[in-house]
């Protein structure tokens, strides 16, 4: 729905500036509660970064790459299901992506005008607290608002030693995009980015190098369940170089040629492409915020309330610019925690019980503090952990890699923490994340049915473990 023609004398309950998670969410959610809504983002369609180049694009191509890999490599065969040797057409691939995202973002153009949310496409820009400026089609025009939702989200976080410039040294954006499999990607970044999106490609049949500075991949997440799932991504073919600081590039005919610093002096690294995949960093201008000096922290980020309001009057900001983790369903939450503080509603986000999921295989997913982490606060736990290998449904699937490891207070037994390696963990992790943040014990959980033979199943068995009372390991 364009509503470039109406009219804006009337200053706007709400402006939201951006379209993603927390900027749709909040928007849908302030309609509902009776606030007129107006939502501007600069893409054609609304859903922000996470809808058209982040979550779910890059989710897509792990599915279809999937599929692809389980029929190049012969999987099958101990299914007794033989097959020939797949073609693969990635702009087919491609097109599906594209055709998943855009229906995706008509869907929640659907809900804006189920809910009376007024939808604008254009570049917008806070020019005063009160007063929003946006470039349209049809030229530039001032919005009043009585309030102003910043949820800009944020960008790629730049790396000195290799400037994006899409030809040869990519963005997350570009890695989604490729017309063809490049026979070396380098990955620079060994997080959630770098592993989904190397082994898209390695599944297509490139090869596939992950360099990461730090002395392991995947930091702050479960030490053990880290090493093993190091050992799974090698076995599967991707090649992973920790300790190596990037100090520079340079040509090497078509391909690139990093220049690497690890514990054994400089070494050098020539690949096709590489992806540069460092994480992410909150939109510096945020919409126009920081030219009004809106307070930030000291990483960049907007400093907010428990309203969500930052220091320029009548301005508010979710989503990856404010501090906390930069994940959709933060966002999301955050939006409508938002609206709901708006409307009067005691309501507020548990920060601790935010879960997080990198889509490899096998999945990781995890809620919570680790054991390490707990420790280093000075509380005292105990872990428990069950394996995949003696889950019923995971053997019968064949992806019995991994394992579930929880951590509680020993006082207290309330639980703390629960980290995943595994078959569909980004789905186990719900009831993990309810459980801490109801204050349950492992007790608790532990003496619930679950249905079997599930993958859940692995889940009760780990809180037994923590008591010693595990049945099948």
């Amino acid at each position: 729905m364009s509503n470039n023609r109406l009219t804006m004398e009337e200053p706007w309950d709400l402006v939201v500036l951006g379209a993603g998670p927390g900027g749709y969410s909040a928007a849908i959610r302030a309609a509902q509660l009776g606030f007129r809504t107006l939502c501007i983002d600069r893409r054609e369609g609304p859903g922000g970064v996470c809808l058209h180049e982040g979550c779910i694009p890059s989710k897509a191509l792990l599915e279809s790459s999937r599929h692809f890999e389980i029929l190049a490599s012969g999987e099958l065969a101990v299914h007794g299901i033989v097959t020939a040797p797949p073609a693969l057409d990635v702009a087919a691939m491609m097109r599906r992506k594209s055709e998943v995202t855009t229906s995706l973002s008509r869907g929640i153009e659907t809900l804006f005008r189920k809910y009376k949310v007024h939808w604008l496409r254009g570049e917008a820009r806070l020019r005063q607290p009160d007063l929003v400026s946006v470039v349209t089609t049809e030229g530039e025009r001032t919005i009043p608002a009585r309030r102003v939702l910043l949820a800009a989200g944020g960008q790629p976080a730049e790396l000195p030693e290799l400037p994006v410039d899409g030809r040869r040294i990519l963005s997350s954006r570009h890695a989604l995009a490729l017309e063809r499999v490049p026979d070396h990607l380098i990955v620079v970044g060994g997080g959630a980015i770098g592993l989904e999106l190397g082994s898209v490609w390695r599944r297509l049949g490139a090869r596939v190098t992950v360099v990461e500075g730090l002395p392991e991949i995947l930091p702050g997440w479960d030490e053990p369940l880290v090493r093993q799932a190091k050992r799974l991504f090698i076995k599967q073919g991707l090649n992973v170089l920790t300790g190596r600081r990037v100090l520079g590039w340079e040509a090497d005919g078509e391909g690139i040629a990093l220049r690497l610093l690890g514990s054994d002096g400089e070494e050098r690294l020539v690949g096709s492409l590489v992806l540069a995949a460092a994480g992410r960093r909150p939109d510096p201008e945020a919409a126009g915020a920081a030219a009004l000096g809106v307070e930030r922290d000291g990483a960049g980020r907007i400093v907010v309330d428990k309203e969500y309001q930052t220091s320029l009057p009548g301005v508010y900001a979710v989503g990856d610019l404010i501090p906390g983790p930069m994940l959709a369903h933060k966002a999301m939450e955050e939006g409508v925690i938002f609206a709901e503080r708006l409307a009067g509603h005691d309501v507020k986000l548990n920060y601790g019980a935010i879960p997080y999921v990198i889509y490899t295989r096998p999945e990781l997913a995890s809620v919570g503090w680790t054991v390490s982490q707990a420790q280093a606060h000075g509380l005292p736990v105990k872990s428990g952990q069950f394996p995949f290998l003696a889950n019923g449904r995971a053997r019968a699937a064949g992806e019995a890699d991994g394992m579930i490891r929880m951590a509680m207070e020993e006082t207290t037994g309330h639980l703390v923490g629960v980290h995943m390696l595994g078959p569909h963990v980004s789905e186990l992790i719900a009831p993990a994340a309810l459980a801490v943040a109801e204050g349950w014990t492992a007790a608790q959980l532990g003496e619930r049915p679950f249905a079997h033979p599930t993958l859940a199943e692995a889940l009760k068995e780990a809180a037994l473990a923590l008591a010693g009372k595990a049945i099948h390991a």
